[in-house]
């Protein structure tokens, strides 16, 4: 599965396409292009969530960093919803 990472530093915007999985207590966001950033992993209960029909936004803040992590909805399944919801 895949989606889109944008990470905000003051007035700083980067965006890249990122893989993702997830484990009981955490999400995993592999960048496409690995040489460009690290993967990130971030405990499930430091991310806000927000769904729409069509796509799910996951925010969170890691260092000085705020990032936004969007998918289609489509991509959502029922273990992934129950780990965002605990």
């Amino acid at each position: 599965m895949s989606g889109s990472l944008r990470s905000i530093e003051g007035a700083v915007q980067q965006k890249l396409t990122v893989h993702f999985s997830f484990s009981k207590r955490n999400l995993y966001l592999i960048p496409v292009q690995e040489e460009h950033q690290e993967s990130l992993i971030i405990p499930f209960d430091q991310i806000t969530v927000d769904c729409s029909d069509t796509s799910v936004q996951l925010t969170f803040i890691e260092q000085n960093s705020r990032y936004i992590f969007s998918f289609s909805a489509a991509d959502m399944n029922q273990s992934l919803w129950n780990r965002l919801n605990q």
